[in-house]
């Protein structure tokens, strides 16, 4: 969206906070920054502005965020809330604010449906935001978010969106064990805020935290499972973490700025990863792993890791530079052979032809039933109905290797390639993203000074700071993210590669969206290779990992992965997968890969 477009929104978004909220005074107002936490302040609501091109999820979280705000301040009252609020220093404070918000929703959800999608919506960008859907990326689980979740499905008896899945079967059954009649007990209360909250502190005590906030396990306790079985100890049990988890969920993210004394006042900081290694199961990612017979993937913190979008990285004018630069570099590359990419076109809009589903009782009406009807009025087979290309229910998302290795020529050509791929896509109304993978720092960075400054422990895993870069998403159009491609070119960006991680990142971002088919290609010119990650473990390591990630998503998901190696044989690694030897022959390589994968399937 535009400035324009933007203050629209703003005056909707509003517009709607008072219509729900009943509050002729209410406004909303969105801010400049990174942070994706929303405040609200009286009858204020300040909403992040993480871009002034917001995508479509975006748009959707935000109107859940508004939503959410509203009906807090309708249905919350803060005197009954700080009365009951729990005064220990573990999760309590946590789940009590997320059961309270759970309510809240609970009431707008059941009474309009549209309020009910705008929180799911809130709910999937939050879990992107915050890699809850995956449990793997060294933060605590999160038990309060879980709490909220479950009594939100509780009190609507809506189904959770799909992405909670990891996060409640890690905790959902317990807390259900746990807390099955509080739960029964929230159902009856949710219009009464003080006997509700009466019966979020019974809850939470029957959660029996332990003193960091986890889940205690505990063994032949029945006493709340009148009916289902008990939890598996790997379902009941976390590992110990040296540190409490300090960064504030979105479920605490409207409780009034003006905190009393009880709440933490470092809810805007972030988490605060062990100084130990923290140890990662692939197993726990979607979809399922098989590492019964490897050692667990780690990552010793990712609190210096990067995901951002290729214009957040440098200001207007110099994006304006570099793609300047991107396009002279382009003039003398304009002899490469267009005819593959030129072919791909003619085929995917052959595809695209019309075709009609006829001797329909609703649609359009078909004129050569008419004789028909007027013989027989009571006719009803006259209409015809136009069939939904399968093409416009796709997504290619491609990945690029950043590694310094790509420096010069083919970063450049790969640079061209994926803006002649967006282009063709995009005109078979095809959606793409384009997606790349570095590290912040040669050499470990960050990371790696924080594990020699905690002793250097041996076998601590992952040992760099990775950045993962949005050049563009599904649901930009490519003349407002072409700009960016030339970020590519910027002296300094280009470092190491963890592939790995990268595909899980991209895979993730994947298997979220609403299109039916979805392709994943990745483009890189050799193996994983990270300096500080390899020399304090073992040199195969990162090698191993991304094997395994190949595994996992081309026998367990239904997302298409196809890779080109540019001189490195890929063959090894994926199994659908092409090498070339030069760079010039990226472009054609790559249109041929997807012509064959649109063939197959046209042909199965």
């Amino acid at each position: 969206m535009d400035d324009n477009d933007n203050k629209l929104f703003e005056q909707a978004q509003s517009s709607v906070f008072r219509a729900i909220s009943t509050d002729e005074e209410a406004s909303v107002d969105f801010r400049k920054g990174n942070s994706l936490t929303p405040s609200l302040s009286g009858n204020n609501l300040s909403i992040p502005q993480v871009s002034t091109n917001l995508s479509e999820a975006q748009i959707a979280a935000i109107r859940g965020m508004v939503d959410s705000a509203a009906l807090q301040s309708l249905y919350h009252n803060k005197e009954i809330h700080h009365k009951y609020t729990p005064t220990t220093q573990n999760n309590s404070q946590k789940i009590f604010s997320a059961a309270e918000k759970a309510r809240v929703e609970a009431i707008g959800s059941i009474k309009m449906d549209g309020v009910a999608k705008n929180i799911d919506s809130k709910i999937i960008y939050d879990f992107l935001n915050n890699d809850y859907e995956t449990l793997q990326e060294g933060k605590p689980p999160p038990i309060d978010i879980a709490v909220y979740l479950l009594t939100l499905q509780s009190l609507t008896g809506r189904e959770l969106p799909q992405i909670t899945t990891t996060l409640m079967e890690k905790w959902g059954n317990i807390i259900k064990v746990k807390s099955k009649a509080s739960l029964k007990k929230l159902q009856k209360n949710i219009n009464n805020q003080e006997d509700f909250a009466k019966n979020i502190i019974e809850l939470i005590k029957n959660l029996k935290l332990s003193e960091h906030g986890d889940l205690e396990e505990e063994d032949n306790d029945t006493s709340n499972n009148e009916s289902e079985e008990e939890p598996s100890p790997s379902e009941s049990k976390e590992e110990d973490r040296s540190e409490p988890k300090q960064e504030t969920s979105f479920e605490e993210s409207f409780i009034e700025e003006d905190k009393s004394p009880k709440q933490d006042e470092t809810s805007q900081s972030k988490v605060k990863p062990s100084d130990k290694g923290i140890e990662v199961q692939t197993n726990a990612n979607y979809p399922d792993f098989d590492s019964s017979t490897k050692p667990l993937y780690k990552i010793y913190t990712n609190q210096f890791d990067q995901i951002i979008a290729a214009e957040n990285l440098y200001d207007d004018e110099e994006l304006t530079y570099l793609r300047k630069q991107l396009d002279m570099k382009l003039e003398k590359l304009k002899k490469l052979n267009r005819r593959a990419a030129n072919n791909f076109l003619r085929k995917l809009l052959s595809q695209h032809s019309k075709s009609w589903d006829f001797n329909l009782e609703y649609g359009i009406i078909d004129s050569r039933k008419l004789p028909a009807l007027i013989a027989d009025p009571n006719y009803l087979e006259y209409c015809k109905q136009e069939k939904e290309s399968e093409n416009n229910n796709t997504i290619v998302t491609l990945l690029l290797d950043n590694s310094g290795s790509m420096r010069g020529r083919p970063i450049t050509v790969a640079a061209m390639s994926a803006e002649i791929l967006a282009q063709t896509l995009e005109a078979c109304d095809i959606k793409v993203e384009i997606l790349g993978f570095t590290t912040v720092e040669w050499k470990g960075g960050k990371t790696r000074q924080k594990w020699q400054d905690s002793g250097s422990p041996k076998n601590p895993g992952r040992l760099n700071d990775l950045r993962h870069i949005i050049y563009k998403s599904a649901d930009a159009p490519w003349r407002k993210a072409r700009k960016n491609l030339g970020v590519m070119l910027k002296e300094g960006i280009l470092k190491e590669n963890i592939d790995g991680e990268a595909i899980l990142w991209a895979f993730k971002r994947l298997s979220i969206r609403p299109e039916k088919r979805r392709i994943l290609m990745v483009i890189s010119d050799g193996a994983p290779v990270d300096d500080s990650t390899i020399s304090s473990n073992s040199v195969s390591y990162l090698d191993n990992h991304l094997r395994d990630v190949i595994h996992a998503i081309e026998k367990k998901s239904n997302i298409e992965l196809i890779a080109i190696g540019i001189g490195h044989d890929v063959n090894r690694y994926y199994s659908h997968a092409a090498t070339i030897k030069d760079v010039d022959e990226l472009e054609n390589t790559m249109f041929e890969q997807l012509t064959d994968i649109f063939e197959h399937r046209a042909s199965a």
